[in-house]
């Protein structure tokens, strides 16, 4: 498990907090494995 967090003052789009999980995801090397990415406010 890992979470990607933003500071209170900042709300990325959708899109954009999907881009960060596949971007991370491929800087370790787990982007061919399967995930759950999930958005929680």
């Amino acid at each position: 498990h890992y979470i990607l967090s933003w500071p209170a003052h900042e709300s990325p789009r959708s899109e954009q907090l999907f881009d960060c999980v596949r971007h991370t995801l491929k800087s370790l090397e787990l982007s061919k494995h399967q995930y759950v990415a999930a958005v929680h406010t």
